[in-house]
């Protein structure tokens, strides 16, 4: 009941509508508060074992594989982009957190959060640490995700490991991003690619 409590809650963000009138889950305001932070701990502490990127070769050379059979692409472990991320409007004039700084290019107040994600859609890393106005590029500067491909990228050059990401990134060489202006038919074939692995949204068949 509790774990049903907390996920209606999170579907409605209310604690009044559908769940307070709810006959099969008609709990005090507290009951309902303290069933959200319950559930909410809990998550977190399944998130080490159920997000992971992959770090050892036979977890990479899996998600290579998949993406490879997707789109033609040899080394790629993950497609990665942020999303905005709607918040309730912060404290205008709060001296540490001020509410524009929440305010993103869409025009609303807003978490930007990273996610990389596999051939099948599964979240292998997110990052929801940064406010809405600071640019995706910006937040991949200072991902874990990077130094750890950088990293890999120097020490083993002969186990290629890449992102996809959108013209939103620059290019890196564990970061291939979409050619601005191709000139010729193989660069408009890494373009068509790249953009039908980044706008799949449906998972692979096994």
């Amino acid at each position: 009941m509790r774990l049903f409590a907390a996920l209606h809650f999170m579907s409605e963000g209310s604690y009044q509508r559908g769940i307070g009138q709810d006959y099969l889950t008609s709990m005090h305001q507290s009951s309902i508060s303290r069933c959200l932070s319950e559930v909410t701990d809990f998550i977190v502490e399944l998130l080490g074992y159920v997000i992971r990127f992959p770090e050892t070769e036979e977890e990479k050379n899996q998600e290579k594989f998949q993406f490879t059979q997707l789109g033609g692409f040899p080394g790629i472990t993950g497609c990665i982009d942020c999303t905005q991320i709607a918040i309730i409007s912060p404290k205008t004039h709060d001296p540490e957190m001020p509410g524009v700084i929440f305010y993103c290019r869409k025009q609303y107040y807003s978490l930007n959060v990273q996610i990389v994600c596999s051939a099948h859609l599964k979240i292998l890393n997110i990052n929801a640490r940064f406010s809405g106005s600071v640019h995706d590029s910006a937040i991949w500067q200072s991902s874990l995700v990077r130094t750890h491909l950088s990293n890999n990228f120097g020490q083993n050059r002969n186990q290629f490991t890449y992102l996809l990401g959108d013209s939103g990134y620059s290019l890196e060489p564990w970061l291939l991003t979409p050619i601005a202006q191709p000139e010729n038919n193989s660069e408009r074939e890494y373009n068509r690619s790249q953009k039908l692995v980044m706008s799949s949204r449906e998972p692979m068949v096994s």
